[in-house]
């Protein structure tokens, strides 16, 4: 299956089934866990009224109310609620995807979600009503997950420091091929700043963001079974085969061949 990052929802045309919409009723201090085994279903989570706080391998978040959150799929995790402020604090929409699984990582589309209650609510009830359309109730679930996506761009946008325009332009073309003061031009920055300014808000360097990229792109083809593993180096922007070879294992941990084998 095609692993894919949440905000590339907008243009997968995915399929979903498996669906359902409801209301919770959180207490302070309570705990729910996907520990000894992962949640089967992606979600989107609004905290009404509430906060959650998420711990995950890998990771961890804390969501005060009025935030969106993205749950995918596949990953295992515990999340404890506080700051209860009414009784129905949160609504969840949960749904599949048919032949593409998302990235197991929780994402806060937004911390200031509440243009979104009205659908969620919406949603909630039609899902409980004895009347409603299955296919009235699979548009709107479609209609909240375009929503959310778009709110998650745009909130992301607004996050990056002014970087948006390069990070969007490596996801675009992950061939490693542009440089850095095309990026920083892109952004209206010099290249120390935005060499600084990825570093804040990514955590990498133009240079380290694009090679995940590079190495990401590499995991699909590779699984794909279509090229090899040197058509993949060209592909790529890979200076050689054996340059590739070297990075993939570095970040993947086994040889690009071996994954491509045993299909991971």
């Amino acid at each position: 299956m095609k692993e894919f990052l949440f905000e590339e929802l907008a243009g997968l045309e995915p399929d979903i089934y498996n669906l359902n919409a409801r209301m919770q009723c959180w207490r302070d201090g309570e705990v729910y866990e996907y520990i000894s085994s992962p949640r089967e279903r992606s979600g989107l989570m609004y905290l009404s009224g509430c906060n959650a706080e998420y711990e995950w391998q890998g990771g961890s978040m804390t969501a005060e109310r009025g935030s969106l959150l993205f749950l995918p799929q596949g990953i295992n995790y515990r999340v404890t609620f506080s700051g209860v402020t009414i009784r129905e604090n949160a609504y969840l929409a949960n749904f599949c995807f048919r032949d593409c699984v998302p990235e197991e990582r929780i994402i806060l589309i937004s911390s200031e979600a509440g243009e979104l209650a009205s659908d969620f609510r919406e949603l909630a009830a039609l899902y409980i009503s004895t009347s409603a359309s299955p296919l009235c109730f699979k548009s709107r679930m479609y209609s909240l997950l375009w929503r959310a996506v778009n709110l998650y761009r745009t909130s992301r946008k607004a996050s990056t420091g002014g970087i948006g325009a390069a990070l969007r332009c490596m996801e675009e073309d992950p061939t490693g091929r542009i440089s850095e003061p095309r990026l920083a031009a892109l952004c209206g920055m010099s290249v120390p700043t935005l060499i600084r300014t990825m570093k804040l808000y990514t955590g990498m360097t133009p240079k380290q963001y694009s090679l995940s990229l590079r190495l990401k792109k590499a995991k699909e083809l590779l699984s794909g079974g279509i090229y090899t593993v040197n058509e993949i180096s060209e592909l790529l922007g890979f200076s050689s085969p054996s340059h590739f070879c070297a990075a993939f294992r570095k970040s993947v941990g086994v040889p690009p061949g071996e994954y491509a084998r045993k299909g991971y």
